[in-house]
């Protein structure tokens, strides 16, 4: 189903909401145009990785192929149901108003891109329709694009300890077996209402804070003196478990920019 026909539904329910339920007072549950968006939580490209190596990153990139604001308890939608009712369109939504993980979707954005993880200003995705209300947590849905080799982020760097630098680059390839392919989780405390720009921030340097550097050097470099993070590599296990972890992103409600 396209966006463009579920946002037509959205903004039908929400003119028959207060028919329907009578919709007054608070916000929760009205339909709400906000912003969404992603941002580096911390931009600098250099820092140093819980196994002592000081590490600068040239490029760090980021396929995101959809991006979730969860309410925090199990229930029905209430746009969900009066769309149900209106339209016949109920669980067979795979946007606002499904459950993930047991939970509701407030807002989505499901359009895939790749995301420059050492941007310094944020990259707005743009403007959708959501279901306002107390938001919980966040989830995002790591795509595999061609953009990436088929993978789902890439990085180049150099690391440096005791005196041994070590260039490096590759791309990170996750399994598509289960929720590998998923981060759920995300602390999103928050109240999503009209006019808000939700923003994922992500960073980078938890990507590779476990990884140990030294170990790249076993296999040759490349005509330019870079060794390959291939996936039999401990450092590229380092970088999915940081890619994955939750505590690897955050999420921001503030204002759409005027």
């Amino acid at each position: 189903m396209g966006k463009l026909y579920l946002s037509r539904c959205m903004a039908l329910a929400l003119g028959v909401c207060g028919l329907v339920t009578g919709c007054g007072g608070s916000t929760a549950g009205q339909v709400v145009s906000i912003e969404m968006a992603l941002a580096s939580e911390d931009a600098g490209a250099s820092f140093t990785t819980d196994t002592g190596w000081q590490v600068t990153l040239e490029e760090a990139q980021l396929a995101v192929g959809a991006l979730y604001m969860v309410a925090p308890t199990e229930g029905e939608s209430l746009v969900a149901k009066v769309m149900a009712e209106l339209f016949g369109v109920g669980t067979a939504l795979a946007h606002t108003g499904v459950a993930v993980d047991g939970a509701l979707v407030l807002a989505e954005w499901s359009t895939p891109v790749v995301f420059d993880a050492l941007a310094s200003e944020p990259e707005v995705l743009g403007t959708v329709l959501a279901e306002a209300g107390e938001v919980a947590t966040g989830a995002l849905w790591l795509a595999p694009t061609s953009e990436l080799n088929g993978g789902q982020a890439w990085v180049q760097g150099h690391a440096t300890k005791d005196g041994v630098v070590v260039p490096f680059a590759g791309y990170l390839v996750l399994s598509d077996e289960g929720t590998t392919q998923w981060v759920q989780g995300v602390d999103a405390a928050g109240y999503l209402d009209e006019g808000m720009r939700i923003t994922l921030l992500t960073d980078p340097q938890k990507w590779l804070a476990t990884a140990h550097f030294e170990r790249l050097l076993a296999n040759e470099p490349d005509g330019q003196g870079v060794y390959a993070i291939d996936g039999n590599s401990q450092v590229h296990s380092a970088w999915v478990l940081g890619l994955r972890s939750k505590y690897g992103y955050s999420v921001d409600f503030g204002e759409m920019a005027l």
